[in-house]
């Protein structure tokens, strides 16, 4: 019996300091690779493109005059949008919405309100046009209707012309 305590009793002093030595030196490099990646990562977010104030402010409230609609003063809030754009957005949008836009929206007694839920974000500044994203919640309810209001998720890429602060393109994605 004593061979077989002596078996057993082998030292392993060593090699449990040999692993938890190889186990700190494991976690300060994992948590040296860390630092690493957080100061790329945010160093990588001096190259991203600029946008003024303005040409954000523009985005957000154009991004809800366009979402949002009461029949009742229909004209008016289209001339909002208008009022943003371009005399190029102009003929695109009054284009795009057909022209009973207006008809439909008022034989509905359609009422729509739109919120922004992600952006305006940038995505590039090029040419003299800053072109940012920006995702709407859309509620839109018929007066008089018993159905359900509708949410109409909405993404836009809207373009910004920088020398007047209006918006030259609008794509729904």
């Amino acid at each position: 019996m004593a061979g077989v305590t002596a078996a057993v009793d082998i030292p392993t002093g060593g090699r449990r300091v040999r692993a938890g030595v190889i186990g700190w030196v494991v976690l300060a490099l994992l948590v040296a690779l860390l630092a690493f990646e957080l100061v790329a990562l945010l160093g990588s977010g001096r190259n991203l493109p600029k946008a003024s104030g303005a040409d954000t402010a523009l985005v957000r409230n154009f991004a809800v005059a366009v979402t949002s609609f009461d029949y009742k003063r229909l004209d008016a809030d289209v001339q909002r949008v208008l009022d943003l754009g371009t005399s190029g957005f102009e003929r695109d949008f009054r284009s795009a919405m057909g022209a009973d836009f207006t008809q439909r929206i008022a034989a509905n007694k359609s009422v729509s309100s739109g919120d922004i839920v992600v952006g305006p974000r940038i995505q590039s500044v090029s040419g003299g046009r800053a072109t940012f994203f920006v995702v709407v919640d859309q509620t839109v309810t018929s007066e008089g209707s018993q159905s359900q209001p509708q949410l109409v998720h909405t993404g836009l890429l809207v373009t910004v012309q920088e020398k007047d602060h209006k918006v030259s393109s609008v794509q729904v994605l």
